[in-house]
């Protein structure tokens, strides 16, 4: 417990840059991006990024006019333009100027992301157990995304437990057995939640399991009494069954 209250208040700083704008600041930086002529793929495709929301967050206003995908449940993965101090959303009917595939679009946002500096480190969180903690004030969440190529190092035999709470922090736990990611969950998920609710750019508090390029979200459960339970995924008892 000492070491997760350790790990909060190490991020209890954690304060991304684009909270610092007030918002006449930030209304003149927008009107700027405005100028950049966005049909211009030459001008704007190191420019591309993706940045991951939560679905609740289009409810209202819906996805037609944007470019976006669903790599984890509850979550829209969406493309955007990075104009230096604020984003810019990519509509599809600028999208369609450029004369590139949603794939090749995705690509290239994800290797745009790639590129920036994103803080990572292993934190214990007791009995041996670790997890790897991605820091970013934009990107944490859009970085670990790609976790086949931002998240290899932790990618175990039996794949990885990702959680994506907020836009500027990812975790990540390696899955060498069948079993242990529970007890990581139900060390960490208080943390998460707390995250996810206090924390700039809300995703989601959810954990999902990740292998071989899918995310599954672990489905869990909260007693009345307060006992958390994980259930584990269907492909991961298959899995482990197959691995015996």
């Amino acid at each position: 417990m000492r070491l997760l209250l350790g790990l909060a208040l190490l991020l209890g700083s954690f304060s991304p840059a684009l909270a610092q704008f007030n918002k006449k600041e930030a209304a003149t930086q927008l009107a700027k991006a405005d100028q950049v002529d966005a049909t211009n793929f030459a001008a704007v495709k190191d420019r591309i990024m993706v940045r991951v929301y939560p679905q609740q967050a289009f409810a209202k206003i819906g996805t037609a006019n944007n470019v976006v995908r669903i790599d984890a449940e509850g979550t829209y993965t969406v493309l955007v333009l990075d104009m230096g101090t604020v984003f810019k959303g990519l509509d599809r009917a600028t999208f369609t100027t450029w004369g590139i595939s949603e794939n090749e679009a995705f690509a290239l946002g994800h290797h745009n992301v790639g590129k920036q500096q994103v803080e990572v480190s292993s934190r214990p969180i007791g009995d041996s157990l670790s997890i790897g903690l991605y820091l970013n004030d934009d990107y944490a969440a859009a970085y670990l995304l790609n976790t086949e190529q931002n998240g290899k190092a932790y990618i175990g035999k039996y794949g990885a437990v990702v959680c994506l709470p907020a836009r500027g922090i990812g975790v990540i736990y390696q899955m060498n057995d069948p079993v242990s990611f529970v007890k990581m969950m139900q060390r960490t998920q208080e943390l998460m939640q707390k995250f996810f609710s206090t924390q700039p750019g809300s995703i989601s508090p959810d954990f999902y399991w990740y292998y071989q390029g899918r995310f599954t979200k672990i489905n869990t459960l909260t007693t009345a009494q307060g006992q958390f339970t994980v259930i584990a995924p269907a492909g991961l008892a298959e899995l482990a069954a197959s691995q015996k």
